[in-house]
C-alpha cells in the first residue's frame, strides 16, 4: 500500500500528468543547481569544474524540454508512470544534498558518488516517463533524456575512476 499524498498536494493531482511532470522538471532543476554548486566548489580543478558545468547545463536543458513538452501537449497524451511520492522523495534528497554542499562542499570524489546516485535514479525516471507516453515525439524526448543521463553516468564514472582507480571496478 502506498503512503498518502503529502498534505500540500491534493489527492486528485497525484495522477495528474502535469503535476507529475512538474515534479520531474523540479528534479532536473535541482540537479542542475547541485552540479553548479559542485562546479563552484571545485573551480580550481579544471576537469571536475568542466564536468560539473557540462552536466548542470544538460540538466537545465532537460528541465526546459519538460516545460516545453507540457506547454505543447497541454497535458494530452502524457500519462507518466511515476509515483509522485517517489518524485517528492527525490526532490527532498536533492534539496538536502544541495544544502549540505553549500554548507560544506564535498570532495570531488564524494560529489561524484553523490551525482552518480542521482543520475542512475534519473535515468530510471526517464525510462518510466517514456514507457507510458502516447505521443511519439514526447516518447522520443524522454528516451533522449534517459540516454543523456546514461552519458552523464559514463562521464562521471570515468572521472571517478581517474581520481580513485579502484572505484572503476
Amino acid at each position: 500500500m502506498s503512503s498518502p499524498p503529502p498534505p500540500s498536494i491534493p489527492p486528485d493531482s497525484q495522477s495528474d500528468p502535469r503535476t507529475i511532470l512538474g515534479a520531474c522538471q523540479m528534479i532536473e532543476n535541482l540537479c542542475a543547481r547541485l552540479y553548479s554548486e559542485f562546479a563552484r566548489a571545485h573551480a580550481a580543478d579544471f576537469e571536475a569544474h568542466f564536468v560539473w558545468n557540462k552536466t548542470a547545463e544538460e540538466e537545465l536543458n532537460h528541465a526546459q524540454q519538460i516545460a516545453m513538452a507540457l506547454r505543447l501537449s497541454h497535458g494530452k497524451g502524457l500519462e507518466p508512470n511515476i509515483d509522485l511520492g517517489r518524485a517528492h522523495a527525490t526532490i527532498a534528497m536533492l534539496r538536502s544534498s544541495l544544502r549540505a554542499a553549500r554548507a560544506k562542499p564535498p570532495s570531488v570524489v564524494d560529489a561524484l558518488r553523490t551525482a552518480l546516485t542521482f543520475e542512475e535514479h534519473l535515468s530510471q525516471f526517464h525510462l518510466e516517463e517514456a514507457t507510458v507516453i502516447d505521443d511519439p515525439a514526447m516518447k522520443a524526448l524522454f528516451r533522449a533524456m534517459q540516454a543523456a543521463d546514461r552519458q552523464h553516468v559514463e562521464m562521471l564514472r570515468a572521472l571517478l575512476s581517474r581520481r580513485v582507480p579502484a572505484a572503476a571496478t
